[in-house]
This record gives structure tokens, C-alpha cells and sequence, in this order.
């Protein structure tokens, strides 16, 4: 279970605080959960997360809860990986697909995020 090295959340007794990995803040880091991870590059990879419209990361690749188990399942060791600013499906079907937009989604509770249940794995099969 991976999580990040840079963002999460302080903890001292049962206060749970939102922090950077090397803020000031009393308690002991534990990283924000990124479920799912399947690294591409050194600390790169990609991972269950809130996706947003707008850059948010460090460079990872966020997946929408539902599609992060799917992905993983999908994917092995070795699948190549191309990043690309645009693809050459941008110029027909780009402008007709959703945006995915969980910006305004609540954040999960932060109890939930620093305890092993951030990581819970999906209860059926994953790829029907």
C-alpha cells in the first residue's frame, strides 16, 4: 500500500491534521493513501485520487475510485507507458468525451485515510 512521500496528514493522539510531508506541524507524517499504485517512472505512477481539472500533483496520474481497481487489474509489470500532451484522438473524439471532475467532492474522513481501511480492495470481481 503506497503513500505519498509529500502530502498528508499529521497525527497526535486523535487529532488528524491535513499537512505537507515536511511541515512544522506537531505529530507524527502519515502520507496521503494512493490506492492502487502501478509506478511508471522513479515516484511516478498511477493511482486511485480525487481528479481535478486543474494540475494537482506532482506528476502521478489520478484514477476515479471506480476505474483505479480495473486499472490495476489490467495492467502488468512491464506494460509500456507513453506520456504524451496530446493524442492523435484529441482532434475528433476529444472535444465530445466528459471531463471527470471530483473537485467538489468531500474529502474522506481523515481517520479513514491514515488507517489500513484507505486501502479497503473491492468486494467482487473487478473486470466483468
Amino acid at each position: 500500500d503506497k503513500r505519498s512521500g509529500s502530502y498528508g496528514f499529521r497525527v497526535q493522539g486523535d487529532r488528524v491534521v491535513p499537512a505537507e510531508a515536511g511541515s512544522n506541524i506537531p505529530g507524527r507524517y502519515v502520507g496521503y493513501p494512493m490506492g492502487f499504485w502501478c509506478e511508471f517512472a522513479p515516484a511516478y505512477g498511477f493511482h486511485q485520487g480525487f481528479v481535478h481539472p486543474v494540475p494537482r500533483t506532482h506528476g502521478c496520474i489520478r484514477l476515479k475510485g471506480e476505474a483505479a481497481p480495473k486499472f490495476y487489474a489490467l495492467v502488468h509489470n512491464g506494460t509500456p507507458v507513453h506520456i504524451a500532451t496530446t493524442q492523435p484522438e484529441d482532434e475528433t473524439i476529444g472535444p465530445r468525451v466528459k471531463r471527470v471532475d471530483d473537485s467538489r467532492t468531500p474529502d474522506p474522513d481523515p481517520h479513514i485515510s491514515i488507517s489500513s481501511a484507505a486501502f479497503e480492495k473491492p468486494s467482487g470481481p473487478v473486470l466483468e
